[in-house]
């Protein structure tokens, strides 16, 4: 609770001083997620993935935005465009790529 609060208002605080800058944007989606707020995160992800389409960690955020508001098949469709992304630039080993592989294990019968 507190803490979460204190990152909201950090996140809006970012969010005043670089509205536009993808990085924030996907930040302050997050910070959304975290306090369960779908709208915003999904918002405010949608927001970062249109500046930077192809950048996977937005995507992510993205899908984890898209499940919290319930919509889990569109959510795992991100996650695949991310992860498809990752394997393009090389990283199919990486850290991140074992996180999306385990959204998809958790997410998969959640249609």
């Amino acid at each position: 609770g507190d803490l979460i609060d204190r990152l909201n208002r950090i996140a809006d605080d970012l969010g005043q001083l670089q509205p536009g800058l993808p990085e924030v944007l996907d930040t302050r989606a997050m910070v959304a997620i975290a306090s369960g707020d779908g709208p915003k995160a999904l918002a405010l992800a949608e927001a970062a993935v249109r500046e930077q389409p192809l950048r996977s960690s937005f995507r992510f955020t993205m899908a984890r935005a898209l499940l919290l508001e319930g919509r889990a098949a569109e959510a795992r469709s991100e996650v695949m465009q991310a992860m498809r992304l990752l394997r393009r630039e090389g990283r199919s080993e990486s850290r991140e790529m074992a996180d999306m592989e385990a959204f998809l294990a958790e997410t998969r019968n959640a249609a």
